[in-house]
């Protein structure tokens, strides 16, 4: 018989105890922007591998890191570190030195595709969103953002370039109409943007083309636009209507690493606005 007390016994196992449960590799699941980053991250790379997980160490080099385990990522159970996002980014065949298939992955990560600032975007940072938009307005029509001193003419020259034309010509003040890449909107509209953006699209008709494909750049501005509106409680029907109308229709081929995912993102907030067949 031990001659400790009960209450010692009792105090040793439950150390014991708490130290077995602390050894074990924890599963622990990111949230938000921190999560949708790694999983697009992590399904960008997979797509250009093209294989599975547990399979990319086979097939692959990374300089540095010799067994990447990209399983842990495809879950979103953590951040990448710096030493794996540089062995990826300089990752290649094993029999073909010259090749880097994953180059751009890092900058992914980090900024978002294409260089574009989605993470910031969806962070809500207003320099990112402001930034994003000018770049989508000057790279498309060549508008300069100064040229718009508030939140409200960046929108009508947002759908001024990225609206098809025979919608927008028909955009007036006080009428319940509203552009769309196919039909027409029932509904109200309260403080229609003050910007005639018929008169920026006059110029710039090649850019209205109904079968357009959307840019990740352009894309990723719709967003902002909506973030900005949200925040500031202002445009917020309009900008909501610019992810029904073009964000909604395009995510999934323009990302569609994330599209599922960016989807629900933007549908617990987005303002429905009913549509109509064009005629």
């Amino acid at each position: 018989m031990s001659s400790e007390p009960p209450e010692s016994r009792l105090i040793w196992l439950a150390n014991a105890l708490s130290a077995t449960g602390s050894s074990r590799r924890q599963t622990v699941r990111l949230t938000g922007v921190a999560r949708l980053r790694v999983l697009m991250w992590s399904r960008k790379v997979l797509a250009l591998a093209g294989c599975d997980a547990k399979d990319f160490a086979e097939l692959y080099t990374t300089p540095g890191l010799l067994h990447p385990k990209l399983n842990i990522y495809e879950n979103a159970a953590r951040e990448p570190s710096k030493r794996t996002l540089k062995a990826i980014e300089h990752g290649h065949p094993l029999d073909t030195l010259d090749q880097r298939p994953f180059e751009g992955s890092e900058e992914l990560f980090l900024i978002g595709p294409d260089g574009v600032a989605l993470w910031d975007v969806l962070a809500g940072v207003d320099d990112a969103c402001h930034e994003v938009i000018a770049d989508a307005l000057f790279h498309t029509a060549e508008y300069a953002l100064d040229q718009f001193g508030g939140l409200g003419p960046r929108i009508a020259a947002m759908y001024a370039v990225m609206l098809h034309g025979d919608s927008l010509g028909r955009i007036t003040h006080g009428r319940n109409r509203w552009p769309d890449l196919s039909g027409w909107v029932n509904g109200t509209q309260p403080n229609l943007i003050e910007v005639e953006a018929e008169e920026l699209a006059a110029d710039n008709t090649r850019y209205g083309d109904e079968t357009q494909q959307y840019s990740i750049r352009q894309l990723v501005a719709v967003m902002a636009l909506w973030i900005l509106a949200r925040k500031d409680c202002i445009y917020r029907l309009e900008t909501s209507y610019l992810l029904q109308g073009i964000f909604f229709r395009a995510v999934r081929e323009t990302l569609p690493e994330v599209a599922k995912e960016l989807e629900a993102w933007f549908a617990e907030g987005i303002e429905w606005v009913p549509t109509v067949d064009a005629g």
